[in-house]
């Protein structure tokens, strides 16, 4: 249980459910224990001048996406419910159904990647979910859609976006053979416990080998862990030993990883995540080439974007410089803040567009 301001980090308790009910100061019940918050909820806390509120778990993955697109595309939450169930499938699945689950996962994901492809809002959507719980399957999906756009912005075949996409969308299977003690383990791991975790890219391309699926998948569920100056596992290959498909699943799936909640950490913003990989591509790590292409298309998307400062106030994005993506010039209170001369203000996170919604407006999404 974890107790948020009402103030200054009210955002994050949408999608949270409530912990206990909650009462006035004059004893009035004002919402019942396990109800799910939205913005009125926030809204009539202040009223009652409640400082603070315990939340439980978060939603499931699939309706905070639902929720969140419900205004924009709500088919596009469809699909990825559809795909998040066909993907926790195949994790869940017996060895005798588990081919055939894999096998039908893939065979959706361009039914998930056509509307994405000509939607940016998916990628906010992606870096707001909360919560640890289902990450693989949610980060299986994130790098599916990452693999498939960065193909994309490198002018990457429509047949060769979509091999990209599924071998994104699978590069993590061989976690199915690690212990789930390990993968939801909230605290840093042993060395035991990361040797163990380190054979999953050789587990899940032994699995795919038996199963003869193309060879593009097959090296991007071996190899993104893989460096280009070889200092990656399991093999330490490097240079051109690694493929097209390793190299753009590498950079999908750290861009992922620092931005998604984990068991042991909470999302960074997409700032950070965009800085982290350009420090990687400069160490020679990740390919710059597949990139930096990557790293423009999302400053475009991300440049003009509500974000949520450490101090509270809300403000626009107006520029991203290219020497210090994580600290962007930020347009709030009729000033530019430039955050790189700023030593105690950052981006906290991007401002949820759902706080401004009206009370007619959610209960329309609700039902």
């Amino acid at each position: 249980m974890d107790w948020i301001s009402t103030e200054k980090h009210a955002q994050r308790m949408l999608d949270c459910y409530t912990a206990q009910d909650v009462f006035s100061t004059a004893g009035v019940l004002l919402v019942r224990k396990n109800t799910l918050i939205v913005s009125r909820h926030i809204r009539l806390f202040r009223r009652h001048g409640i400082k603070s509120i315990p939340v439980l778990q978060t939603a499931p993955v699939p309706q905070q996406v639902q929720r969140r697109l419900e205004k924009i595309d709500p088919s596009i939450g469809e699909k990825y419910e559809e795909q998040f169930e066909r993907m926790t499938a195949v994790f869940t699945a017996d060895q005798l159904t588990r081919r055939q689950k894999l096998q039908d996962a893939l065979d959706y994901f361009d039914t998930l990647l056509e509307p994405i492809r000509t939607s940016r809002s998916i990628f906010r959507t992606m870096q707001q979910l909360k919560g640890h719980d289902q990450y693989t399957y949610r980060h299986s999906i994130n790098v599916g859609i990452l693999c498939a756009l960065i193909a994309e912005v490198n002018g990457l075949s429509d047949e060769r976006v979509l091999e990209a996409g599924r071998a994104g969308l699978i590069h993590d299977i061989g976690k199915l053979f690690i212990s789930e003690d390990i993968i939801r383990k909230p605290e840093r791991l042993s060395e035991e416990e990361f040797r163990e975790v380190k054979k999953h890219p050789i587990h899940g391309a032994d699995m795919l080998q038996e199963y003869e699926t193309i060879p593009y998948l097959h090296s991007a569920v071996l190899s993104h862990h893989e460096r280009l100056d070889g200092s990656g596992y399991p093999e330490g290959a490097a240079g051109e030993q690694l493929s097209e498909a390793a190299r753009i699943t590498a950079i999908a799936d750290v861009y992922d990883a620092v931005t998604s909640d984990r068991s042991y950490h909470q999302g960074a913003t997409p700032f950070t995540g965009m800085k982290i990989l350009e420090e990687e591509m400069y160490k020679g790590k990740l390919c710059s080439i597949l990139g930096i292409p990557f790293l423009h298309y999302m400053i475009r998307t991300y440049t003009g974007t509500q974000v949520l400062l450490s101090d509270g106030r809300i403000g626009h994005v107006v520029q991203i410089p290219q020497a210090h993506i994580d600290q962007p010039l930020i347009f709030t209170s009729n000033q530019v803040i430039n955050l790189y001369e700023e030593d105690d203000l950052f981006i906290e996170d991007l401002y949820d567009e759902r706080m401004t919604l009206s009370s007619d407006d959610e209960a329309e999404g609700e039902r």
